[in-house]
């Protein structure tokens, strides 16, 4: 039977842990201004590839990767999540730049460590990436 969550902010719900597929979290609040916080979500453990990333530079500029063409464009908002190693590709931003399958995020200072492969998901403010070790994403349908 799936659990419903309530969390205040972005910040708390990606940090949820044992998610199981259709569990639903009421999101209260905001983890930064526009970041679109607030509704109702519903958890999905099947990540579309375009959303899967494959590589987070460690340089001044962090250039993220996707398996697929991701479909992003210049200019988007975008929240990336569960990015190890380089963590300081987590978080809130926008694309600097962009080709089919890599995009340049908005990120002051440089990369904190080597990408750890297979870590990291792309959420467009209609999806937010999970933090934890539970791989998956939050889907807003309300």
């Amino acid at each position: 039977m799936p659990t419903l969550r309530w969390v205040d902010t972005v910040a708390s719900l990606q940090t949820l842990s044992g998610m199981a597929i259709g569990d639903v979290a009421l999101l209260a609040g905001f983890y930064a201004a526009c970041d679109g916080g607030g509704g109702e979500l519903l958890f999905e453990s099947t990540v579309p590839q375009q959303v899967q990333i494959t590589n987070a530079s460690n340089a001044t500029s962090i250039v993220i990767t996707t398996a697929v063409p991701h479909l992003l464009t210049w200019g988007q908002q975008v929240i990336l999540g569960g990015v190890l190693g380089n963590t300081a590709a987590n978080g809130i931003s926008r694309i600097l730049a962009t080709t089919s399958t890599t995009f340049t995020i908005n990120r002051d200072g440089t990369g904190s460590g080597v990408y750890v492969t297979g870590t990291g998901i792309v959420g467009d403010g209609a999806t937010i990436p999970s933090n934890s070790a539970t791989t998956g994403r939050w889907r807003r349908f309300f």
